[in-house]
């Protein structure tokens, strides 16, 4: 028995017909025929019933099929997992990612990895998590990190950083002097953040009984950044963001409730190239850790 005997009997049993299936293996429909022929004759069994019009699985073709399945499958794993070993591997990887991977050390990690597999292509596309995961669902991406996580894609998630809320605020403005505040006491307050935490801002405000007075969005961190510097707003966002804007003129302030998020890779181990990414992110010695509440 050959592996490709198996590929034909699961062609066959998918087309029904030896002409389509032969024309899906790209062999002749002779060869085809002859190989499906021999197979049975190597097993002793009849995989099909032949009839003038369709072919249709004994019940011991059923069975036989369950098992060609699986053992291609396996055969599959096998190849993609020696092609880690060697410097075969090529190709392009598509991830998406929110904007803050910048900040999280996640940047220094991809081009680590460009560098130990310079035969692969990543291609990085900055979007938000919601719509990162649709082009996921859609097979748009072969990987995304988001901050994020579904229920359907659970079992696909692998955290890489956990994070927490703060403010950056000004010297000069009256939080500087404290090291946490209450969120609920900033009614009066006038905010600026950045596009992606505009929405997740909002709705926590809401849920403390206020609506916040949000100023200035921008997709730019460094214009936010100036805003807070000049005083004219404070900044909610990532305490690895925050840490990244900081500048002589600001301050980082923890706020209450504690607002924890935390980031994930979504990837599938359907290829040697994806498998090969997983491996080495979650592998990476540089994978930024979390920043405790002291910082």
């Amino acid at each position: 028995m050959e592996l490709y005997q198996l590929r034909y009997v699961l062609a066959l049993a998918n087309y029904q017909n030896f002409s389509k299936a032969a024309k899906e293996i790209n062999v002749s429909q002779s060869a085809f025929s002859h190989g499906i022929k021999k197979l049975e004759e190597q097993l002793g069994v009849q995989l099909f019933v032949r009839n003038k019009k369709s072919v249709t699985l004994t019940e011991a073709g059923k069975d036989f099929v369950v098992y060609a399945q699986r053992i291609l499958t396996e055969v599959k794993k096998a190849q993609n997992a020696m092609l880690e070993h060697s410097n075969l591997i090529k190709g392009t990887i598509k991830i998406g990612a929110i904007p803050a991977i910048t900040y999280q050390g996640i940047i220094a990690i991809l081009s680590a990895f460009q560098s130990r597999y310079p035969d692969i292509n990543l291609e990085i596309i900055e979007d938000r998590s919601s719509a990162l995961v649709k082009k996921f669902e859609a097979k748009e991406l072969n990987a995304i990190i988001v901050n994020e996580l579904t229920d359907k894609y659970k079992a696909l998630s692998y955290p890489l950083i956990k994070d927490k809320m703060v403010f950056l605020v000004s010297k000069s403005h009256w939080m500087a002097a404290k090291e946490c505040v209450a969120l609920a006491d900033l009614v009066a307050e006038n905010f600026v953040t950045v596009t992606p935490f505009r929405r997740d801002f909002t709705r926590l405000c809401l849920s403390l009984g206020f609506k916040p007075s949000i100023i200035a969005v921008s997709p730019q961190s460094i214009a936010i950044k100036k805003f807070v510097e000049q005083n004219l707003g404070i900044a909610p966002c990532t305490s690895y963001v925050a840490t990244s804007l900081l500048s002589p003129k600001t301050k980082i302030v923890n706020f209450t409730p504690l607002i924890e998020r935390t980031t994930y890779l979504i990837i599938e181990d359907n290829s040697a190239l994806n498998k090969t990414l997983k491996n080495y992110i979650l592998s990476s010695p540089i994978t930024p850790q979390y920043l405790s509440a002291e910082q």
